[in-house]
């Protein structure tokens, strides 16, 4: 007498199957999500490299938030490191701020996490969503370098 065939996966009543996923590699060559997602780091990198080459032409003070009348509200130095003396203990610390450096850490952080979440998911069509909004994230990051700097090249 045969016994029966055990299936390798449980379904959960709410229809997500606990088999650990097989297709990841087939993930890795699906060739539109492999180059929206390129697409993204590579605008990611060369707006980096961008600011770094600027560096040097940048004002001191950054305006780098605008209200709705188009005036800057918070202004920062442009360093990126900075040693401060606290107020209170005179002590020095080392106060880390990205500045103008910050559009492509957060813009790196969004491509990561819209990675790791194409990866997760099984849906083909989310996963291009998310490889997607993060090319979205990346040239609104060069909109915005390029507005705070003034346009100028």
């Amino acid at each position: 007498m045969d016994s029966p065939e055990i299936t390798p996966y449980v379904v959960r009543p709410s229809g997500i199957s606990a088999r650990p996923s097989r297709n990841f590699a087939r993930r890795l060559n699906d060739r539109a999500l492999v180059m929206l997602f390129g697409f993204a780091l590579v605008l990611n990198l060369t707006l980096a490299i961008f600011l770094f080459l600027r560096y040097a032409a940048l004002p001191e003070a950054i305006p780098l938030h605008f209200d709705a009348n188009g005036l800057p509200d918070r202004i920062e130095p442009k360093f990126i490191f900075a040693v401060q003396a606290d107020e209170n203990t005179g002590q020095n610390h080392l106060e880390l701020r990205f500045g103008i450096f910050g559009l492509p850490v957060i813009a790196f952080i969004i491509w990561l996490l819209n990675a790791l979440l194409a990866l997760a998911t099984r849906e083909r069509a989310a996963r291009i969503l998310f490889a997607a909004g993060a090319d979205v994230v990346a040239l609104l990051m060069w909109f915005g370098a390029i507005n705070i700097i003034g346009g100028s090249f």
